[in-house]
């Protein structure tokens, strides 16, 4: 009997067919992980672009709000310094300014107004000027500071003239430059409005007749010298013994402290901190102004002597010689002093360069 292999039986029978998608199932996943990694790197990419994004914003806003940008600084300073002078204004609503305003501490709130009609000549440290509607006679004005607002359709700025006299509606003004001359307004722009501020430390229309260390001057730096030490007492919108922590004059001394609230809050969010030295000269000496001296027995500041105020300091005790030297012509303060008499100069001229302490220029 012959035998048949069972495999020839079964190798002429059809075989199964092949799935038809099996075949792709390979280029799928290949294009599947190939978007994948796609978007992983676009979304990396996105990631990076988000965080150099968000570091320059950073650095921007840390320039602009810095100390870094000088007119972003001149600014905040010019909007903290007029916020000294003219108070804290309040908000819209809201309760009076806490801080009170150095000018109206010091020429109250008794601004008189009027109308500016003429003003000649158009330069010189003197003119004369004819405005009406001032109330008061020249005992009550003399001294005053007349302010000019030009019209806004005239180029001239906003001038202050000092007033020397007054008869009738008719002015004698000083330049309170000493430098310059101040733009007057166009003689076909008149009328236009003056201001006059207060009087001095009147001791009323709300304002004090002097100033003092204590809660109604807040502002005011209290500090003392004895030789090379400087003490500070009360730092300006501080308290007494209060922990000091900023110099502001760069001497190594601490003289103020850091105010949060005293700006407003800016664009960004952030807050900027401002701190201030605020010292009253009024008791001062000025080389260019004491010591003039004069005949007649006049008081003033020509006639203070500050040579017994430096006396003290000298050892051995040497009469007037720090005094006299500063007050002498001459190219250092070691030059020889002259009589008395020679180095009482009188004070500068209205409109003429000041002397300095060592001499002319």
């Amino acid at each position: 009997m012959k035998m048949i292999p069972l495999a020839s039986t079964t190798r002429g029978l059809p075989r199964s067919p092949r799935p038809p998608h099996r075949g792709r199932r390979g280029a799928l996943l290949l294009l599947v992980l190939s978007m994948l990694t796609l978007f992983m790197m676009i979304g990396t990419l996105m990631l990076v672009l988000a965080i150099r994004a968000r570091s320059t914003s950073r650095a921007f806003a840390d320039a602009v709000a810095g100390s870094g940008n000088r007119a972003a600084a001149r600014g905040l300073l010019e909007e903290a310094l007029m916020r000294l002078l003219r108070g804290v204004p309040p908000p819209v609503g809201g309760p009076p300014p806490t801080r009170e305003s150095l000018l109206a501490d010091r020429y109250g709130v008794d601004t008189k107004t009027g109308m500016l009609t003429g003003i000649s000549p158009a330069a010189g440290p003197i003119v004369t000027a004819t405005a009406t509607g001032i109330v008061g006679d020249w005992l009550d004005l003399a001294g005053r500071i007349l302010t000019i607002k030009p019209k806004a359709s005239d180029s001239a700025p906003v001038t202050s003239f000092w007033i020397l006299s007054k008869t009738g509606d008719t002015y004698t003004l000083a330049n309170l430059r000493t430098v310059g001359v101040q733009p007057l307004p166009a003689a076909d722009k008149l009328p236009c409005d003056v201001f006059v501020n207060g009087l001095e430390f009147a001791g009323a229309s709300g304002h004090e007749a002097a100033d003092a260390f204590d809660a109604a001057n807040g502002f005011l730096t209290q500090a003392s010298a004895n030789n090379a030490t400087v003490t500070v007492t009360r730092p300006a919108y501080g308290n007494p013994g209060q922990n000091l922590v900023v110099d502001n004059d760069g001497d190594g001394v601490a003289d103020g402290i850091w105010l949060d609230d005293f700006l407003p809050e800016q664009p960004d969010g952030s807050k900027v901190r401002v701190s201030f030295l605020v010292l009253d000269l009024g008791g001062r000496l000025n080389v260019n102004a004491h010591g003039a001296g004069g005949a007649g027995g006049a008081v003033g500041p020509r006639d203070v002597n500050g040579g017994p105020v430096l006396q003290p300091t000298l050892v051995p005790p040497c009469p007037y010689t720090v005094w006299n030297s500063l007050l002498a012509d001459g190219n250092s303060p070691d030059t020889p002093a002259a009589p008395a008499a020679g180095n009482r100069r009188p004070a500068p001229a209205l409109g003429s360069d000041l002397q300095g302490r060592f001499g002319g220029g």
